[in-house]
């Protein structure tokens, strides 16, 4: 553990807070399900021990909040404490919903907790027959100490130090695994974007101007699939595509010039068309707002292969025009996305938003504010897609091998009424964990936006559509 002297790390940002006060509403909270093979029944106790050997080694889970002076700091934890337990009266979907509510102790930690479930039933998607055994570990987080990427690495690191504890090697706790860096990192860039605005005035109107309308009162899908006034709950829908699929979709991509973000991207905008069409709403086009995750470390001028915490931010927001009859124009479509998206990364439209934000702001939004139902920010379709975490989480051992992963968040009790996608590829297949909340969008609703991109996928590939 650190020396007290070391205890403090520095002032909590405004994103940092903003996501202790959802925390506190029970929301914005990230739940990660890593599916497990194992050649012989795997030991609790063995998990237990492995989750405290990753809790020392890294920075990252020992990081609560406190206050000092009045002002909310990030600051690591007095003594080591893992909140580990085995769970039998529900499955993996019942302990996900569960996190997504859960309350951390956010002044003492850990910020994270731990669930295993025993799996007793074969399960198709495990790789290796020689591995027999499988099980679901389901880890949650308070948003402010990682982002996806983070834990995608916590993930590859806890796999190999299972196996190092099952086989009784000695685990170095002093090695530890990344640095956390808080988003003052990103704060230094926007400040410099702050500078900029203030000595271009036009820029800034323009920036005023684009932000106006940077989203939408209702997304496209509700005007058509009317809100059903259910409960307040975030649910998801996974959908995993086979390997055959996922090789020709990411060969096909290649082929064509585009990132498989933005034909994903693409794929999902063409759902919703569907959608419309099949209502009755008839257009030549259809305007939308598509919003894009950042890993906003892209920008930073030193290595942050090995830098943990939460680094992304309110999505890039990118308005687009989706034609109606996409056939023959899909991979047209799917290259002005491309273009669109990686013109706004390129300029680093991003960092000017949040410093045109600050500019314009009297003081600090509240949580309330952001998400008010008065406030008209939405988007059509959001995006978070991790790209391809094989090499990240594949720490495959003599006894432990993760096949599976699922990625979700709790969106509920916020004014967030759109479809968000998590995407991910993880051994040759992609995952597609599709986010939303019942209150405005149904089960049914979902399921067939998810057969929607799974048909259009397959056309894609065969060339039916093209």
């Amino acid at each position: 553990m650190e020396t007290k002297d070391e205890k403090w790390i520095c002032e909590a940002s405004e994103t940092e807070k903003l996501y202790e006060i959802a925390h506190k509403k029970g929301t914005f909270l990230m739940a990660y399900q890593l599916s497990l093979s194992t050649i012989q029944p795997l030991q609790t106790k063995h998990v237990e021990t492995a989750l405290l050997h990753l809790q020392r080694k890294c920075p990252a889970l020992r990081i609560c909040f406190g206050q000092r002076g009045g002002v909310t700091w990030l600051r690591f934890m007095d003594h080591e404490d893992i909140d580990f337990k085995v769970v039998k009266d529900v499955g993996p979907e019942g302990v996900r919903d569960r996190l997504h509510v859960h309350q951390y102790n956010s002044d003492e930690g850990p910020l994270w907790c731990a669930r295993l479930l025993i799996d007793e039933t074969a399960d198709s998607l495990a790789l290796d027959k020689g591995f027999p055994y499988t099980y679901q570990l389901v880890i949650g987080t308070h948003h402010s100490i990682n982002d996806g990427l983070s834990m995608m690495k916590v993930f590859g690191s806890l796999i190999g130090i299972l196996n190092d504890v099952i086989d009784n090697k000695p685990i170095c706790d002093e090695e530890q695994i990344g640095y956390f860096v808080s988003e003052t990192e990103t704060e230094k860039l926007v400040s410099v974007k702050m500078t900029a605005l203030r000595e271009d005035p036009s820029l800034m109107q323009e920036l005023i101007s684009r932000g106006e309308e940077r989203g939408i009162g209702m997304p496209l899908l509700l005007k058509v699939e009317p809100p059903p006034k259910g409960e307040d709950k975030c649910c998801n829908l996974t959908h995993v595509f086979d390997i055959d699929t996922t090789k020709k979709f990411v060969s096909k991509c290649k082929a064509e010039g585009v990132a498989v973000h933005s034909a994903f991207s693409a794929l999902a905008n063409a759902s919703i068309v569907t959608f419309l069409v099949e209502n009755k709403n008839i257009q030549n086009s259809y305007k939308m707002c598509n919003g894009h995750v950042i890993n906003l470390r892209r920008y930073w001028s030193k290595d942050s292969s090995e830098a943990m915490g939460c680094h992304a931010i309110a999505p890039l927001n990118i308005w687009t025009n989706v034609p109606r009859d996409l056939n023959g124009k899909f991979w047209d479509f799917a290259r002005t996305l491309h273009k669109d998206l990686h013109h706004h990364l390129n300029t680093e439209s991003i960092l000017f938003r949040e410093a045109c934000i600050k500019l314009c702001s009297k003081e600090e939004q509240s949580f309330d504010d952001i998400f008010s139902p008065a406030n008209p920010m939405q988007v059509d379709c959001g995006f978070s897609n991790l790209g391809d975490v094989t090499k990240l989480l594949s720490c495959d051992g003599p006894h432990v091998k993760p096949y599976l992963l699922k990625r979700h968040s709790s969106l509920h009790r916020t004014e967030i009424k759109n479809f968000a996608h998590f995407f991910h590829t993880f051994r040759g297949r992609l995952i597609l964990n599709l986010l939303y909340n019942t209150k405005y969008i149904t089960e049914a609703v979902a399921q067939k936006h998810c057969d929607h991109i799974s048909n259009t996928t397959e056309k894609v590939i065969n060339g039916t559509l093209c």
